[in-house]
């Protein structure tokens, strides 16, 4: 179902494997990169998704994939970053997550570091500035 082309079946089965990984305690939610593996259909589906579809899938990514390939780690983050701009705080919360955890996989001193760095200021930033209860 991770494979679907649909994206709302894409974002249930993220949120249905991350729970039962979560309760059980083993990861049920195998993501892999590269030519066979299905990163690429589930970031797909990131943008094509509602935006609780969009949570499902950033949590799903930012708590199942594992790598230290930066590559990897510049496309994760290339894709979530338009999620920084959406209306709903929670999105934005979710795309912080996974980009925080990718970003320790790029070189510190490159250009995509710093400017993923600075791209992240302004939303936090409006962030604080909302509602107590966000």
């Amino acid at each position: 179902m991770l494979l679907d082309g649909n994206a709302t079946v894409v974002a249930n089965a993220c949120a249905s494997l991350s729970e039962i990984s979560r309760a059980s305690g083993k990861n049920y939610l195998r993501i892999k990169s590269g030519s066979s593996g299905n990163l690429n259909k589930i970031l797909a589906a990131l943008n094509d998704s509602n935006e609780w579809g969009k949570i499902y899938i950033m949590e799903g990514i930012s708590s199942s994939f594992e790598t230290t390939d930066h590559k990897e780690s510049e496309n994760v983050i290339e894709r979530v970053l338009p999620m920084l701009t959406h209306n709903n705080p929670a999105v934005i919360l979710s795309a912080v997550k996974a980009i925080l955890k990718f970003l320790d996989n790029l070189p510190q001193a490159g250009e995509l570091a710093k400017g993923v760095v600075k791209k992240l200021a302004a939303p936090l930033v409006t962030l604080l500035a909302s509602e107590a209860e966000i």
